[in-house]
């Protein structure tokens, strides 16, 4: 394990993508008679577009209320996706209310459910009210981008991928779920976004809130996968949960997972690693992420757990990540069947009952060093500091570094990744900080804000945002649906923005020199 790759994918806002031979279109006063060819011959239902669609083309919905469930027929190729996605901004929403005691009867369905279909998009839907899933990918559907659209009060799962897999069918592979916002799902059974023996996958920029069971899930064999920039909150069970699940005949294990710069507030444990069936979970890291809790019952910050029958768990790196006030223990690793557990450079504070607990049996399997620990612990490891972290602003969520912080230059750079949470470059000063923030210098002639460079702060934040750079010419803030809600000309070289609108991701695109640069904030 030499270092981490950190994989950037740039945020579009406003994405619609079109691959289209055929452009069609759904309104809810078209009527399925006609060609669908032009908004004044629509369609009236999404169905008959999914059963007419081939690949490469493209059907823009119509604001309004569809109750329905929908199907695709078809697959997209490689070079030509089919493509749903709503017209212009038109709000779509996709009901299934109606569906309960029928086609929802069962949890693995969804009211959009892709069965054993390849190269689709969905983009900028609204489902809404299932009896089971939103939306749905089974029996190895692959190649699939969900991207941002909104599932709310699912009694399932609201983003679900690879499930009613059997032995013959291979494993999906090259899903994509990027901006979504889930609100209330997994009320009943399942997880709110789950990828379930996943081969290459990524989940990011999405809001996850709200749910008694896990939040984000990738489990049973998900392999060479990334997991990051999401926010998610007040789930009842797991922020972030990777399960290698049950052994497979498909795969030896579940393996090169990276979870990175999420947030995750007021989660009962907000990022688990664990092994349920016995299935051999390997190579993980987990680093830039923030995790608090603003209440009492937040148990764990990152968790290394026992569940079930507590499967191997090795090679795993816990890096960099900035923990504080949960419940009971910052870091806690209590599975007996670990090897090559690191823990560096981790910010543990003020978590009520520990900051790093280890159970004793592991210790010559467990590595710790550079640990910042501020209150009781049970274990320290080599190198660690012992102090107040000196955050800017802890009641306010600002978890960024103050000037005095004794996390500046004390951690080490042995697998330190290269940017901090706020994708700031490490180091700043002499050498690695402690936490998921690196401390940049405001005044130091090696450290100041060069012309094409900009800073964002704080993140995550409850609506100020300084914007600091030099020669900016336009602002321009997006919502995690792509919609431009601010547009600001010519302005400071010191900026404040006040963010406005639902907790969720956010996107500021600032223009120097006819250069854009993108700025994820979360606003909770």
């Amino acid at each position: 394990m030499k270092s981490i790759i950190i994989i950037i994918f740039v945020f579009v806002a406003g994405l619609k993508i079109s691959y289209s031979q055929t452009n069609y279109y759904v309104k809810t006063t078209g009527n399925d008679s006609n060609t669908g060819l032009s908004p004044s011959l629509a369609w009236q239902t999404i169905q008959k577009a999914a059963n007419e669609m081939q690949a490469g083309d493209t059907v823009f919905i119509m604001s309004g209320t569809y109750e329905e469930i929908v199907i695709p027929s078809n697959s997209g190729t490689r070079n030509s996706y089919i493509t749903y996605t709503s017209y212009q901004e038109d709000t779509v929403i996709i009901d299934g209310t109606h569906f309960a005691s029928t086609y929802l009867k069962y949890s693995d369905r969804g009211i959009f459910d892709i069965k054993d279909k390849y190269y689709i998009n969905v983009i900028g839907l609204q489902v809404q009210n299932s009896a089971a899933g939103g939306i749905m990918c089974r029996y190895g559907s692959s190649n699939i981008n969900i991207k941002y659209n909104r599932i709310y009060n699912c009694n399932a799962t609201g983003i679900g991928t690879g499930y009613s897999r059997d032995s013959d069918t291979p494993l999906a592979t090259n899903i994509v779920a990027q901006g979504n916002i889930l609100d209330s799902c997994s009320l009943t059974d399942r997880e709110s976004l789950s990828f379930r023996s996943i081969d290459t996958f990524e989940i990011f920029d999405n809001t996850v809130r709200n749910t008694p069971k896990e939040a984000i899930d990738a489990k049973s064999g998900c392999s060479n996968g990334i997991i990051h920039h999401n926010f998610v909150s007040n789930a009842e069970a797991v922020g972030i949960y990777l399960d290698a699940g049950i052994p497979d005949s498909l795969y030896l294990s579940q393996n090169n997972i990276q979870v990175y710069q999420n947030l995750v507030i007021n989660s009962k444990n907000s990022i688990v690693v664990s092994s349920e069936a016995g299935c051999l979970g390997e190579n993980i890291q987990i680093f830039n992420n923030v995790i608090y809790d603003n209440n009492t019952n937040g148990q764990n910050g990152i968790l290394i757990a026992n569940f079930g029958e507590s499967g191997p768990l090795q090679n795993i790196l816990i890096i960099n990540n900035t923990i504080y006030s949960k419940g009971h223990r910052g870091i806690y690793i209590n599975n007996q069947n670990v090897n090559n557990i690191y823990i560096r450079n981790n910010i543990c504070s003020q978590n009520s009952i520990c900051q790093i607990d280890v159970n004793s049996s592991l210790i010559d399997s467990v590595y710790l060093d550079h640990n910042l620990i501020d209150g009781y612990t049970e274990d320290f490891g080599n190198s660690f500091v012992v102090g107040n972290p000196g955050f800017q602003n802890s009641s306010t969520s600002d978890f960024q570094l103050d000037i005095s912080s004794l996390a500046i230059d004390n951690g080490s750079a042995n697998d330190a990744p290269s940017i901090d949470y706020s994708g700031l470059p490490r180091p700043s000063g002499s050498g690695f900080d402690i936490g998921a923030f690196e401390y940049i210098f405001p005044n130091s002639s090696d450290n100041k804000i060069n012309e094409g460079e900009i800073i964002c702060f704080p993140n995550p934040t409850t609506g100020i945002i300084n914007i600091i750079a030099e020669k900016i010419s336009k602002i321009e803030v997006y919502n995690s649906l792509g919609q431009k809600i601010n547009e600001i000309n010519n302005p400071e070289n010191s900026n404040i923005i006040n963010l406005t609108g639902e907790n969720g991701i956010y996107l500021i695109i600032s223009t120097i020199n006819d250069k854009k640069i993108a700025n994820k904030v979360v606003l909770r």
